[in-house]
């Protein structure tokens, strides 16, 4: 599909959130006409959507089995991630002979250049950042002449918003979710395949659909492309082994690979024909946790072709912040860290982050109860020897202070119960009492942001204020 397809045949857009509008202004800028549809009122759309629709002079269609016969008027539609693949109207659509299409998919469908595409369950926004600024810092002209771009499933910049920016010189570093790669007919050349575990079990019908998505990152690979995958994960291994590319593979359970990185503690050994040809010393780094240095494995294999100095690989690795909110460094006050991880809304995230950390660590726990289960939560709380305390706080604080510190847990550990405070500001300020210099301040919640904030970055916000604010409280 390309432009001459666009502006002879109609067009609908399902879903007006940023791909949505993403599209809707490319198909203006070629002055193409086409419908929206969304589930939302037009009272329950952003400010940036409302003022899309009053530039286009348009309206807002339901999407609903009453404007079914509207919808389904459209030759081509353009699905956003949010809408299931096999939503029942886009399904009576096709059947009627709509071609059910995607921002991601033309955009495959249109670029000469090359494609890094980043998936997994856990860890492709960090991975496809860093993957960018490695390539940014390492090959400086790719930024000179604008040839180099992040985009995807990150929401930093749409990809139809730099298409037509585009030469066989560009480089674009693409994060992918399960929604956007499921249609997919086209790999990118260079795939990276994360952890897969599973997720939005809600959007898909099963766990095999969901990994059957994830792997459309390799599947149409040629010969010539590199896939590189996880080999610690099964599902990982099997979406990279069925790829026709090359293969690099990650694992921190073996201590060699024949052609990958395997992670020793802090050090990535890089292997070509069994033998190792370059290491890594990655102990200064920003990103801590083990799963941190499975992501920075899985870059310096993605910028591997690109022949990137091995000075300049270590020096940006070790000054990478990682993304704001997950495991985010927030300051340092009178020789306490503190650490903003407020996109922890599961509780297994918040397992995950507090294995990055040996020192003394006191965890700020709560927010808003969307039916969760902390069974498991609550009994491995009890390996971590250095954890310190825990103030809780929000809704689901009193019944995560209770579950953990119920007599019907066996505690292994003495940590102290901070007790419950009804927002960040008290708890900050109860914190500030039994800390000392060499703790790490952990917000790393466990649950959703709903009950006191917008979301989970208006949470870490506040959070890293009030560490500014630490001298004062």
């Amino acid at each position: 599909m390309n432009i001459t397809d666009l502006r002879t045949k109609s067009i609908a857009i399902v879903g007006f959130g940023q791909e949505g509008q993403a599209v809707a202004e490319y198909l203006h800028k070629l002055q193409i006409s086409f419908a929206i549809f969304d589930s939302r009122l037009e009272s329950e759309i952003n400010n940036d959507a409302v003022q899309i629709l009053q530039k286009f002079q348009t309206k807002l269609i339901s999407f609903t089995k009453a404007n079914l016969e509207n919808l389904s008027a459209a030759e081509i539609i353009f699905r956003s991630p949010g809408v299931p693949i096999k939503h029942p109207l886009l399904l009576d659509c096709q059947a009627k002979g709509s071609i059910i299409t995607s921002q991601t998919e033309y955009f495959f469908q249109n670029f000469s250049g090359h494609i890094i595409g980043v998936t997994g369950t856990k860890g492709k926004g960090t991975t496809s950042s860093l993957i960018y600024e490695l390539l940014l810092q390492g090959l400086p002209n790719l930024k000179d002449n604008n040839n180099i771009f992040l985009t995807g499933n990150i929401g930093k910049v749409q990809p139809l918003q730099f298409l037509d920016e585009t030469s066989e010189d560009t480089v674009v570093v693409y994060e992918l979710s399960s929604f956007q790669l499921h249609e997919l007919q086209q790999s990118p050349k260079t795939a990276v395949v994360l952890m897969v575990t599973q997720d939005h079990l809600d959007h898909h019908k099963d766990l095999q659909e969901y990994h059957e998505a994830k792997s459309s990152i390799a599947k149409f690979q040629k010969a010539e492309d590199i896939v590189v995958y996880n080999h610690d994960y099964e599902p990982t291994t099997k979406i990279g082994e069925a790829s026709p590319a090359q293969k690099w593979c990650i694992t921190s359970k073996s201590s060699e690979v024949e052609q990958g990185v395997a992670i020793k503690d802090s050090a990535l050994n890089v292997f070509e024909d069994s033998k190792v040809i370059e290491s890594y010393d990655c102990s200064n780094r920003l990103l801590r946790g083990q799963h941190n240095m499975e992501n920075i494995a899985a870059a310096v294999l993605a910028v591997k072709q690109f022949n990137l100095s091995r000075e300049k690989i270590i020096e940006t690795i070790n000054s990478f912040n990682g993304l704001e909110h997950r495991l985010e460094f927030a300051g340092q006050q009178d020789g306490i860290t503190f650490i903003n991880d407020s996109i922890a809304t599961l509780p297994e995230s918040t397992l995950v982050a507090l294995k990055a950390f040996s020192e003394p660590t006191i965890l700020i726990l709560g927010g808003s109860d969307k039916g969760l289960n902390f069974e498991n939560f609550t009994k491995e709380i009890n390996s971590f020897s250095n954890l310190k305390a825990i103030l809780f706080f929000g809704e689901t604080g009193r019944s995560l202070q209770k579950m953990i510190f119920s007599d019907g847990i066996s505690r292994a550990n003495n940590f102290m119960d901070l007790g419950h405070e009804t927002n960040l500001h008290a708890a900050m300020k109860k914190i500030k009492s039994v800390t000392e210099s060499g703790d790490v301040v952990l917000l790393s919640p466990a649950a959703a942001s709903f009950d006191q904030f917008k979301n989970y970055k208006e949470r870490g916000q506040i959070f890293k204020d009030l560490v500014k604010e630490w001298q004062t409280l």
